[in-house]
């Protein structure tokens, strides 16, 4: 019999997941459990199963202080999904939830022998069960974005490769039908944009993408974190990193988060070359500072602004828009880390 984790305890594990820590592998070695990743690999080079009717709570199968290595606190109850047919009781220790018949491919993956955990894309749907609409979006945006939340760390998350993407949430969920869950799960990922590096990009993507039902601004959905080639007049403008938070390609528009100070000195050169080369290759560019998005009115702002850009107007027809506009704001922006 196998273990497999889930629930909040998988979501633990993948918010602790980063395959470039060091150069070492993320987990590293355990006592008389052998090494749980071989070398720094991508959650895609993790073996998948696809079988839970091999899983139980045998927790002679985890080495010592092994979930206290994958983040999850030593009295911290284990989340682990077992066969109907073998499903236990839960304890002060275990939490066992039932696993589902017919799963699609990949629904597991092998963290080490006899240890496994829901895949990004099975945490995705699982997690739509208890969850509203705003945190599952804000989930999606995380598991398909470049960070993970740690409320351990100063700043609140820190950034690693993503560990899905919108094309492998939308490939599962056409292959979930009847798991609980996929209904809000499927509403969910329409309105997820995938390649966000932190919360706060996120918050500020939420708040001007999604519709106005949502509380959001019901702007276009731009590309978030990618390459564009600016010509070589721009090129000497580059430095190491040609990637901009949030682009309007058809509309040339490009809108950059920072959440440095602006007293840095570091940030304000960095964002001025990156400034000149985009307005070199005509983009207009918009750099939106931490303390811009300290109040609902002041998202409003950066909102006019970009719509008056983007060609749209900017009009929220939903009722009671405003509690929902400031509803939204407050769990993404000033809360971004749930």
């Amino acid at each position: 019999m196998k273990i497999c984790f889930c629930e909040s305890s998988a979501q633990t594990i993948w918010r602790h997941f980063d395959n470039r820590i060091a150069g070492k592998p993320l987990f590293g070695h355990t006592p008389n459990a052998g090494p749980l990743l071989a070398e720094a690999l991508p959650t895609h080079k993790l073996p998948y199963v696809n079988d839970p009717s091999i899983f139980g709570t045998n927790l002679e199968l985890l080495g010592p202080d092994e979930t206290r290595i994958w983040g999850i606190p030593e009295h911290a109850p284990l989340h682990l999904l077992v066969s109907r047919e073998k499903r236990s009781r839960s304890n002060t220790r275990i939490v066992a939830h039932s696993a589902v018949s017919d799963l699609p491919a990949k629904a597991f993956l092998e963290l080490r022998p006899g240890i496994h955990v829901l895949s990004p894309e099975h945490l995705f749907v699982r997690h739509a069960r208890n969850s509203d609409l705003i945190s599952q979006i804000m989930l999606g945006y995380e598991l398909a974005g470049c960070y993970s939340i740690r409320s351990d760390l100063d700043q609140g998350f820190f950034q690693r490769p993503p560990l899905c993407s919108t094309k492998t949430l939308s490939s599962f969920l056409s292959e979930a039908d009847g798991m609980p869950g996929i209904k809000q799960a499927r509403t969910a990922l329409p309105l997820i944009i995938e390649g966000s590096a932190s919360p706060r990009e996120t918050g500020l993507v939420m708040m001007l993408c999604l519709p106005a039902r949502l509380g959001g601004y019901g702007l276009p959905a731009p590309k978030m974190n990618v390459r564009l080639d600016l010509g070589k007049d721009a090129k000497p403008f580059w430095g190491e990193r040609n990637a901009f938070d949030l682009v309007w390609q058809r509309e040339k528009l490009i809108v950059e988060y920072d959440g440095m100070c602006h007293g840095e000195e570091a940030a304000r050169v960095r964002d001025a070359l990156r400034r000149d080369a985009s307005l070199l290759a005509g983009y207009s560019v918009f750099t939106i500072m931490r303390d811009r998005m300290e109040t609902p009115e002041d998202m409003l702002v950066i909102a006019r602004a970009v719509a008056k850009k983007l060609g749209v107007q900017l009009r929220p027809r939903s009722k009671d828009f405003e509690r929902k506009n400031r509803e939204l704001w407050r769990r993404v922006i000033r809360s971004p880390h749930p």
